[in-house]
């Protein structure tokens, strides 16, 4: 089937509509909340009405976000082995 306005071919819509049921709400570690439908941090408007099939994420905490990263070239490369003949990474840890 072709669009006949285009010529091209009609999208075909393949995601399941699905809102996820209380279960899937409550005690879900990377949702926020089962009432409130944006987080503190969110660009989204704070105003709009909770939607349960986007219930808002859980964000990370400072302690997460400011953990000091490793600098030196052996740390962040730690568990990978570059192999001879194209250079690319292998992971082994």
């Amino acid at each position: 089937m072709s669009d006949a306005h285009t010529g091209q071919p009609e999208a075909v819509n393949i995601a399941k509509e699905e809102e996820p049921d209380e279960k899937d709400l409550n005690d879900n570690q990377f949702i926020l909340s089962s009432t409130a439908a944006v987080g503190p941090k969110s660009f989204v408007d704070f105003r709009r009405d909770y939607d349960h099939a986007s219930p808002p994420p859980k964000y990370f905490d400072d302690e997460i976000l400011l953990t000091q990263l490793p600098t030196t070239k052996k740390d962040i490369m730690k568990g990978l082995v570059e192999p001879e003949p194209h250079g690319g990474l292998i992971c082994t840890d």
